[in-house]
């Protein structure tokens, strides 16, 4: 998957962003989630986020699998630059 120049943001955690300082390179898609979900990098959720069309198409995924007690509305760096939107993001336990 391409990790784009345009997908870095500065002032975040990215092991991604710190191994690829440039960009512009492939990281296997199993990397990707790997950083994402088990070292918590934020440039790699939002690129998997980017790659799967934007939070509106995953969104609209969870509900056609009844899971609308996960909302997924904003991307990491949405929710970096305006913390008032860190409750639009959630999940009830049932529904993980």
């Amino acid at each position: 998957m391409r990790f784009l120049p345009s997908d870095i943001y500065k002032d975040t955690y990215s092991p991604l962003q710190d191994s690829h300082p440039k960009a512009n390179v492939d990281v296997p898609l199993h990397e990707l989630l790997e950083l994402s979900v088990g070292r918590s990098d934020n440039t790699a959720t939002d690129t998997l986020l980017r790659l799967m069309g934007g939070t509106v198409p995953v969104q609209n995924y969870l509900d056609t699998l009844g899971l609308q007690g996960i909302q997924i509305r904003d991307t990491e760096r949405s929710l970096h630059d305006d913390e008032r939107r860190q409750y639009r993001n959630f999940e009830e336990p049932a529904a993980l």
